[in-house]
């Protein structure tokens, strides 16, 4: 019952999107947004893309050397395989399968691999508020955004801070956070120390500065890559001739990055749209042609990572089913976790 509600707030929430991102919209305005769009440029802006996915498997192999080594190629399959679920199936599942994967393909640990994909969207979210926080001293926003700029920074800080004390101070922390959950419920303490100790062997990495370098690079070089798809996509719909550049890419990738994590159906269907919009008008770009620009962006990303993700799903030979129940068993069982931090 309480899947059947979730999954009727995330439709709920795509659908109030979808009607803001068409209201007060000329559809035959919209219609010519479509018209004289140069196919060179779109296929270029769908391969830095698919590169950009890449480079998460560059990254995610250096994240897990101090605990496994994985070859990239399998680690872009799991990353494919997981967005090409995400776009189709509701709940985040691709999350789940990417664990899955990985157990198949490595032997890897479900509560390991669970654990570092928890690391990898920190760092996502950490660094897009970090890049947000900068745009905002460069371009002058509404006096909103520039709020929201000043509190991601000290979002950041905080988070930093609770993280390097959560490496720094292991045992400390995970005596802290029990203590703390343990006065609602000793068993949600219990669940959550065993979340944070995989989470902890997740973030090994940070203990070897090397790491560091390369993690570094890797999350600056997957963000440039993805901000040079959307401006490869400027050209290809004639929007560099108003003035849309490097930076305005930039804007529309944070921007369009934070609206995939607002739950949603599947695909992240209208939130992507109305927020990709929004990003847009705020250079002055009319409401019709920013939401054809965030029609065909969403469409040519969701075409070519689920059709990606399909074919290495059906090389892989994994069924959705069987993840989910591997899943369940792997979550009550945290072990191999513990002994990898100790």
């Amino acid at each position: 019952m309480k899947k059947k509600l979730w999954l009727l707030f995330n439709i709920s929430i795509s659908v109030v999107f979808i009607w803001m991102a068409l209201r007060g919209i000329d559809f035959n305005e919209l219609s010519h947004s479509f018209r004289g769009i140069v196919f060179s440029y779109a296929i270029a802006a769908v391969l830095f893309n698919l590169f950009s996915c890449w480079l998460r498997a560059v990254r995610l192999h250096y994240m897990t050397l101090p605990i496994q080594r994985v070859k990239i190629m399998n680690y872009f399959a799991s990353v494919m395989i997981g967005f090409m679920v995400n776009n189709i199936l509701p709940f985040r599942l691709g999350e789940l399968m990417r664990g899955y994967a990985l157990k198949k393909s490595d032997g890897m640990s479900f509560s390991v691999s669970m654990g570092i994909i928890v690391v990898e969207r920190i760092i996502d979210v950490m660094s897009l508020l970090i890049i947000f926080g900068v745009l905002t001293f460069f371009y002058p926003f509404p006096e909103w955004v520039k709020s929201g700029g000043l509190l991601v920074t000290v979002v950041v800080v905080i988070v930093i801070a609770v993280l390097v004390m959560m490496i720094q101070r292991t045992e400390v922390t995970l005596r802290m956070f029990y203590k703390i959950i343990a006065v609602v419920s000793k068993e949600a303490a219990q669940g959550s120390n065993r979340l944070l100790t995989s989470f902890l062997t997740g973030v090994r990495f940070l203990h070897d500065f090397k790491n560091y370098v390369w993690i570094s690079l890797m999350t600056f070089l997957i963000w440039t890559m993805f901000t040079v798809s959307i401006f490869s996509m400027f050209y290809s719909m004639n929007l560099q001739s108003e003035g849309l550049g490097m930076f305005e890419a930039g804007v529309f990738m944070v921007f369009t990055c934070f609206a995939i994590m607002i739950p949603a159906a599947p695909g992240y269907v209208g939130t992507f749209h109305e927020i990709a919009k929004q990003s847009l008008l705020l250079f002055g770009i009319d409401k019709e042609k920013a939401l054809g620009f965030a029609i065909i962006v969403h469409a040519l990303n969701y075409i070519s990572i689920t059709g990606v993700g399909f074919v290495y799903f059906l090389r892989s030979n994994l069924q959705l089913k069987q993840a989910l129940s591997n899943s369940v068993e792997d979550r009550s069982n945290l072990d191999t976790a513990s002994e990898l931090i100790n």
